[in-house]
């Protein structure tokens, strides 16, 4: 579980939330498959921009052909 405010939201190949937590470090959090939220995150998730979140999450380690190595994800939770 992560607790800070969003800072930055990429729209690339996924959505990532960049958030400061609280500790001051910057957290890519990547979401790739349906959340339980109390929003309708496909259609609000922009209004998350500098806003206070909670958000639960686990680590994946996945291949990335463009360093052609393995990275590490912080992938956003169903809950």
């Amino acid at each position: 579980m992560i607790n800070g405010t969003v800072s930055k939201i990429e729209k690339e190949n996924f959505i990532v939330f960049h958030v400061v937590g609280e500790n001051k470090m910057l957290n890519k959090l990547y979401w790739i498959s349906s959340v339980d939220s109390n929003l309708d995150l496909p259609k609000e998730y922009q209004t998350l921009l500098n806003k206070k979140v909670n958000i639960s999450y686990f680590t994946m380690e996945i291949f990335d052909p463009k360093i052609n190595d393995y990275k590490t994800l912080n992938i956003i939770s169903i809950n």
